[in-house]
């Protein structure tokens, strides 16, 4: 079995250089996800470019939550210093990997011409938070003879990181600017959860480290694709001896759920099943 050092970093990090271009799939996700490190890197005269993909439309029961959320945004990057807000206005929870996301995507990377790329970790729960992952991994890939460096970042959970960047120094700012969100506050006490993740995050860290920031450094052979990339990230937390290293990408995880559900299928037809089956009809009949 790995251990600890083999999946998570024990110091921190330098802000990478930039200038920075960070993609979020909502107007918070940029703060809550990156705040700290944007502080930062603004603090340190980094030039910041943040692209909004969604238009929130449903984070909220405001009549006006797309124009609200727009403000927010605005008010939160000034406030951490970020050189220019961008929106692409595509529908909220309905990002798709497709031509035209992925094209916009690219048309953006050449503009700005960054030397870091962020975008959120495949782990996150929202889907929309993953097809921004997906997208901008293909964007990249349209790009390689371009010299940038590419991230992924924690937005609700943990995901794989390689990178630790302090943020003690900045973390109370950092819940200045996410207190610009008051929309998604009246929803959800997501800067309590933002903090959490930030205090764990330097669990590997010295004690003078109080918050911290995840980041994983992809290389480009890492971006040629993302979904065996994150098949196996996930293997490695398990004993390579258990047999778990054979799973190569998404058609030997397809195979081994393949395997599951004949599995589960011969349960359902066993002999013992039907019996329960039948215990549970006559059971619920009598009652």
């Amino acid at each position: 079995m790995l251990g600890e050092v083999d999946l998570v970093p024990f110091e921190v990090s330098a802000l990478p250089l930039g200038p920075y271009l960070v993609f979020a799939p909502h107007p918070d996700d940029e703060t809550f996800g990156l705040g700290g490190t944007l502080l930062l890197a603004a603090q340190a005269g980094i030039d910041i470019h943040v692209v909004i993909m969604t238009d929130g439309a449903l984070g909220g029961k405001a009549d006006d939550i797309t124009n609200l959320r727009k403000q927010e945004a605005q008010q939160a990057v000034d406030f951490i210093g970020v050189k220019s807000l961008h929106f692409f206005d595509f529908p909220d929870r309905s990002l798709t990997v497709n031509e035209a996301l992925i094209g916009k995507a690219v048309s953006y990377i050449e503009q700005i011409s960054p030397a870091a790329i962020f975008f959120p970790s495949m782990m996150e729960y929202h889907p929309d938070h993953r097809a921004t992952a997906y997208i901008i991994g293909q964007a990249i890939n349209r790009l390689l003879e371009h010299n940038f460096d590419c991230f992924s970042y924690d937005i609700s959970v943990h995901g794989f990181i390689n990178r630790l960047i302090d943020i003690t120094s900045v973390v109370e700012k950092k819940v200045e600017a996410m207190g610009f969100y008051l929309s998604q506050l009246d929803e959800n006490q997501y800067s309590d959860l933002v903090l959490a993740l930030n205090r764990t995050r330097a669990y590997t860290l010295n004690d003078s480290v109080t918050h911290a920031e995840g980041l994983y450094q992809f290389t480009k052979d890492e971006l040629q694709d993302i979904e065996r990339f994150t098949i196996k990230r996930v293997v490695r937390y398990w004993d390579q001896g258990a047999g778990y290293e054979m799973l190569e990408g998404h058609d030997g995880l397809l195979a081994k759920l393949g395997e599951c559900q004949v599995e589960r299928q011969a349960m359902k037809d066993g002999i013992c099943v039907r019996l329960l089956a039948a215990f549970r009809k006559i059971f619920f009949n009598a009652s």
